[in-house]
């Protein structure tokens, strides 16, 4: 785990633990803002992430997080830390009635919340095998979805598609913290 602190500073700690479900804490001297999860992907799962200091308002790529952002407003740095799981997302019942979901969503983070604004691009193929299954309905139909955590309902956010054949992408015109994926309504 890492704990980043208000240099945006990462602070690494090993920690060993037994079974599915365990409670470890841990203290430190400094104020922890933000807790990262494996930051150096020594864990073998179903996400990739990347964690980077935006200094300037030029566009930033994270490959391999399929996702690009450009700082709109950025008064002096911020902290940005995006994972890409290569999972389905949780999914409330009621929910799966509304949407076909694509195999895989996006969770944001960042620091400062106040003085950065940023767009964002979500990028998705229709070929490939984590969006194929929304293939037969179309790239029109397709919707970027939001929501804040694991406990709130997904809901379609205001965004612009752009289309480059089955390779294409979402814009965002304003980033905020919380999960995205790509769904189609049923």
């Amino acid at each position: 785990i890492a704990f980043l602190d208000d240099k945006w500073q990462l602070h690494k700690q090993k920690i060993q633990f037994a079974g599915k479900d365990q409670i470890i804490s841990y203290q430190t001297n400094y104020k922890a803002l933000l807790l990262l999860i494996d930051p150096d992907e020594k864990i073998p799962d179903a996400r990739t992430h990347e964690y980077r200091i935006i200094k300037n308002k030029k566009e930033i790529q994270f490959n391999n997080e399929l996702f690009s952002l450009q700082a709109n407003e950025l008064k002096d740095s911020a902290f940005i830390y995006i994972i890409h799981h290569w999972i389905k997302p949780v999914i409330k019942h009621e929910q799966q009635k509304e949407y076909t979901f694509a195999q895989r969503y996006w969770t944001v983070n960042y620091l400062p919340e106040e003085n950065f604004s940023a767009s964002a691009k979500f990028y998705f193929d229709l070929s490939y095998a984590l969006d194929g299954r929304l293939a037969k309905y179309g790239a029109e139909k397709l919707r970027l979805l939001y929501r804040e955590n694991s406990n709130s309902n997904w809901q379609i956010i205001e965004s612009k598609q752009i289309n480059a054949g089955r390779k294409s992408y979402f814009l965002l015109s304003l980033l905020k913290k919380g999960d995205y994926t790509i769904a189609v309504i049923k």
